[in-house]
């Protein structure tokens, strides 16, 4: 079993193709944001996660174990296959989380593959099993609102800030804003 992969990359199509340093090269199904990783990062190291079917073995990549183990929990829905599990990852995992969280049926029904039906199993087969930990609910509430405020770039958020999560917020916020002043 293949856990992770360190090399050069190629994307096209939503398949990350990594180039090792001995010189084999694997393909692997991504998520968007895996591929964008992928297409900054010179030489990284990528997750994966291998599913072997009837037809023979897929291997998907990861930017983030997070990311990994959504994927996962995906799986185990009946009816959630690889690539629907990477539709509904295009946003990154604090999403799915949140989504699931909040019994958001419309995040999930407008994910490629994904029904009225799907959406309902997915929400039903996952309510509560995402994560137990209540800091991780909370930064990945805050991330996602953050995304549909509008803001761009990566987010950190240390745990130790969640005691006022608006406080974090508009730290990182003001962070961000004085990076991309500096950066025009």
């Amino acid at each position: 079993m293949i856990n992770s992969l360190t090399g050069s990359f190629t994307t096209s199509n939503g398949i990350v193709s990594i180039q090792t340093f001995v010189g084999v090269e694997f393909s692997a199904f991504a998520s968007d944001s895996t591929v964008s990783y992928a297409e900054s990062a010179e030489s990284t190291k990528i997750l994966i996660r291998m599913i072997f079917k009837e037809t023979g073995p897929e291997m998907y990549a990861f930017k983030s174990e997070n990311e990994r183990m959504v994927f996962d929990k995906l799986l185990s829905v009946p009816g959630v296959g690889g690539k629907t599990a990477l539709a509904i990852l295009a946003e990154g995992p604090d999403e799915v989380i949140v989504a699931i969280n909040n019994q958001d049926e419309k995040f999930f029904k407008s994910k490629k593959g994904v029904g009225p039906k799907a959406a309902s199993q997915i929400i039903i087969s996952l309510d509560g099993k995402m994560t137990e930990d209540k800091d991780v609910i909370r930064t990945a509430e805050l991330k996602s609102a953050l995304k549909r405020l509008g803001f761009k770039g990566k987010i950190e958020i240390k745990n130790e800030h969640l005691q006022g999560p608006f406080e974090s917020a508009l730290k990182a916020l003001i962070a961000e804003k004085g990076r991309q002043d500096q950066n025009t």
